[in-house]
């Protein structure tokens, strides 16, 4: 079981890595499609960043559901939901208090790591009941699109490479 455990976690961190990747340019290839912007990266702001994580995450759950039984599944979901963007937020922050400099390289290895430990703590943790977690997941799903849809004037929000908190086409 460990190593079934230990196979998934790998795998879905490759399959997330790329799918998360791969969404940040996903705006611009479909000519700003504005329906997508509550899933896709839209400018280079630190909370459009985190939907490469909760997005990709969700369908992560969803398709382990083949393999797994709901409560684990939506555990799992979560917690990698929880410790992906806690941990984001956390080194992003930390790296850019401590150089104030920004860089690509370190960014996607914030991104690479956050997903790993995301993954990793989902598989290690206890199981809660099951009506708070679904509770936390929808109350964490219905904050992420209300602040997707509703941006206020924060530095979490905003774009330094383009000067604004609206999206970038």
């Amino acid at each position: 079981m460990a190593d079934m455990q230990e196979c998934s976690r790998w795998v879905g961190w490759l399959i997330l890595s790329c799918m998360g990747s791969a969404m940040h340019f996903v705006y611009r290839w479909l000519g700003c499609f504005s329906y997508i912007a509550l899933f896709v990266a839209v400018n280079e702001s630190v909370w459009e960043h985190l939907k490469l994580l909760v997005w990709p995450l969700l369908l992560w759950w969803l398709f382990s559901l083949l393999w797994r039984d709901l409560d684990d599944c939506i555990h799992g979901l979560l917690m990698s939901e929880l410790y992906s963007v806690s941990t984001m937020l956390i080194t992003y922050y930390t790296y850019m208090g401590i150089f104030d400099y920004e860089s690509l390289a370190v960014d996607i290895i914030i991104f690479l790591l956050s997903l790993l430990v995301g993954l990793s703590i989902a598989e290690e943790t206890e199981l809660y009941s099951r009506f708070n977690t679904i509770l936390c997941l929808v109350i964490f799903f219905v904050f992420f699109i209300c602040m997707s849809l509703v941006k206020p004037e924060l530095p979490l929000f905003f774009d330094k490479a383009h000067d604004t908190y609206g999206p970038v086409c």
